[in-house]
This record gives structure tokens, sequence and C-alpha cells, in this order.
């Protein structure tokens, strides 16, 4: 992605240095170079924090510059006095353009299954009451039934909502480590080990309550073969205690 705004970058500035493009083409080149510029910003936030969920969000700029790039390429083919002069590397980028566009089309296409389970799912949430109905709401009021304001927990949640859990029982993380999608440390990671394997008597909030699907083995390993589960959420986290 940052090639395509370096390329948008320096063919806008390019186009409006010369002043000699039409109205139209001079929007066209200011628009690519806000895109540009916009994009660079937000691709910084994903170097930032290098998580896939984050990448879905920051390409969008890159997909309006390809298609305001495809524009121009077609313009240039329809306005070609032979088609055959546009076999040059004009129409190779535009080919590998659209390539791109049709790929992603067909990817969509082929993971309709998995896209349409996630829109049941979507819906099904907002068509809940908004009372306590949701798994969250009742994972909120489990660890709130068993735990007391500013008690020292650990709570692990393999969705990373592990600060909706702390922030809505008023507990504290018994450990200073961040919630499971920034696990980047090894050190977090030895911290978190090191409380599961010596821990007596705190407890331990594991979301979900079974198939533990961490991102470090270890953890998962650790949970496995030192915890049980004392009781358990219909939300799915469950309370945990050393064997």
């Amino acid at each position: 992605m940052i090639v395509i705004y370096l390329i948008g970058l320096l063919s806008s500035l390019k186009a409006l240095y010369k002043h000699k493009n039409s109205p139209d083409s001079q929007v066209k080149q200011a628009a690519i170079f806000i895109l540009s510029i916009m994009g660079i910003g937000l691709f910084s936030y994903y170097q930032g924090r290098s998580h896939d969920y984050n990448l879905l969000i920051t390409p969008y700029p890159a997909i309006l510059i390809l298609t305001l790039f495809a524009d121009g390429l077609l313009q240039n083919f329809k306005n070609s006095r032979t088609k055959l002069s546009f076999i040059n590397h004009q129409g190779i980028l535009l080919l590998i353009i659209l390539y791109f566009f049709s790929n992603s089309l067909i990817s969509l296409l082929y993971h309709t299954d998995q896209l349409s389970n996630t829109i049941k799912i979507g819906v099904d949430t907002l068509r809940q009451p908004l009372q306590n109905t949701s798994p969250v709401s009742k994972n909120v009021d489990f660890v709130r039934r068993h735990t007391h304001p500013g008690e020292d927990v650990l709570i692990l949640a393999s969705d990373a909502s592990e600060g909706i859990y702390y922030g809505e029982s008023k507990t504290r993380s018994i450990i200073d480590i961040p919630s499971s999608v920034e696990w980047f440390l090894k050190l977090d990671i030895e911290q978190i080990i090191t409380f599961l394997e010596t821990n007596i008597s705190s407890k331990v909030f594991v979301y979900p309550a079974k198939d533990y699907n961490f991102p470090e083995p270890s953890i998962n390993q650790v949970l496995q073969t030192r915890y049980e589960v004392v009781t358990q959420s219909e939300g799915g986290i469950a309370l945990l205690r050393p064997k």
C-alpha cells in the first residue's frame, strides 16, 4: 500500500506542477494527492498496532486511488488512436488493477458462507433486547457476582475484551499486561505464564471457558494442565482455580 501512496503522491504532484491538465484531470489529481496523504497517515497507525483487524480499516484510500488510476488508464485507452498502441506499460497496469478488483470479488463469492454467517450473527445481536441478554452482558454480570470492586484478578479473553470486564466489574489486573490482542512482548507472555504457574488463590477468569485459543500455546497449555473450571457463565466466561 505504501508503494501505491508514493506513486499517487509523485504522479499527482507532477500533474499539478505542469498545469496543463483539464479541469477534470486537475480535480482527479488533487483527489489522488489528498488520498495519498490520508493513506500514509492511516498506514502509520496500522504500523503502530500491526494487527489484521486494523489492516482492514486502513486500505480504503489505496483502493480509491487504484480506482482513479484505472479510470485514467481507461480514458487513455478510449482516446488512443489504435487499440494496439495501448498494449504497453499502461495497458499492463490497467490489467493488474482490474485483476486486483476482480480477484477481490472472487474471494468474496468464495467466502459467501462465512460472510453470511457473520452478517447473521450481527443481525441477531442487533435484534436482541438492550437488557442483559448478550453474551458480553452475561459475562460482565458473572464477573461482578464473583468479585468485589477493587479486587485484583486476572481476566484472559481471546477476543481482547478484558478491558470491558475489568471496567464494568471495577476490578484490576493483578499483573501489568495489555489485552490479549497486544501480546507482542515476550516479557508480557512470561509474566502471564509465571503468574499462572505460581498462583495459589487469586481468581482467574478465562473466555472462552473451553478450547483455549490464545495466540501463545504455552498459556493454553498451563490453563489446561494446571487449572479447572469452578463455575461458568452462560455467556461463555469461566472462573478457574488451580487444581
